[in-house]
């Protein structure tokens, strides 16, 4: 403590010392996200090699248990030593051409339990929407087919890109995609669902997946600046790529899809009962029903 110089242990070591006192030999991880700071993580050596020994400023020692393990979740590891490197196995993902968070997707639909026809649709329906949206939205604007980077648009390799879109909050791909995978699970039901085969249920569950698509990946989109219509924005500005140049470019991307023609696709929700898109003006109350999935948040 700063007054009384009493020590009172951290985040880490007060959860690195709760584990280890366990009594049980029950797996256990502890996980780091974020950037590995020069200063602390030379202090993890002692506890990451073979000693498993963290050694604190009070000279406390923690040892960790053969149960236990660290994961570090980092963007990058130019901060770390070839001495702290050299104790870790490495996991490399890279985020080219959408790697990253395509396994994700794959994972995700792998554990549906709604049939082999509902899989197959939203792989065909997850191959067609994400990729150019996270084009558009992440640092896109390119022609098709060119690949999927991260929102990281500053990088040599990046500098051809188009610049990402206007956003209200920083942005990745794989958070994205993330956010989305979590709506969509919540937006399945055993109406949209429905099909005797992969192409009734795609087409029962389009407009579905399209209304997650907008309120995920373009929710976070700002408002235009100038004021311009959606038709007339043409030249590729960070401040206009906001949600009335998504409008327009979403319209020319996904022609398929029925929006009526006034307004911005994000002035319309999907009615679940007749499955077609209504402006939130006619309707702006929506009672839904949710049943958690964890018992301890049920009443």
């Amino acid at each position: 403590m700063p007054t009384t110089r009493e020590w009172k242990d951290g985040i880490f070591s007060y959860t690195l010392r709760h584990l280890a006192s366990l009594p049980n030999s029950v797996p256990k991880w502890i996980i780091l996200d974020g950037d590995l700071d020069a200063n602390w993580i030379e202090s993890m050596n002692s506890l990451m090699d073979d000693n498993k020994l963290l050694t604190l400023a009070n000279n406390d020692r923690i040892k960790m248990p053969p149960s236990m393990r660290l994961i570090f979740e980092t963007a990058t590891i130019e901060h770390a030593s070839p001495a702290t490197v050299s104790r870790a196995g490495v996991l490399w993902i890279p985020t080219t051409e959408g790697r990253n968070w395509k396994n994700v997707v794959a994972a995700w639909v792998r554990c549906q339990t709604r049939g082999e026809h509902v899989k197959d649709a939203l792989h065909n329906l997850c191959d067609e929407f994400i990729p150019p949206v996270l084009e558009w939205v992440c640092g896109g604007g390119n022609p098709k087919g060119q690949s999927i980077t991260v929102a990281a648009a500053t990088t040599p390799a990046n500098a051809s890109m188009s610049h990402p879109a206007c956003t209200s909050i920083g942005l990745t791909s794989i958070g994205l995609v993330q956010s989305f995978l979590d709506v969509l699970e919540g937006m399945m039901t055993d109406k949209n669902c429905a099909g005797a085969d992969m192409g009734e249920v795609e087409n029962n569950f389009r407009n579905t997946f399209v209304f997650v698509v907008l309120w995920t990946f373009g929710g976070c989109l700002a408002e235009s600046s100038n004021g311009s219509s959606a038709g007339a924005m043409d030249k590729d500005s960070a401040k206009d790529r906001g949600k009335t140049r998504f409008d327009a470019w979403f319209r020319r991307a996904f022609a398929s899809v029925r929006f009526p023609p006034r307004d911005t696709v994000h002035d319309y929700w999907l009615d679940p009962e007749t499955n077609t898109f209504e402006n939130w003006k006619v309707r702006s109350t929506v009672c839904l029903l949710y049943t958690s999935p964890s018992p301890r948040d049920r009443g």
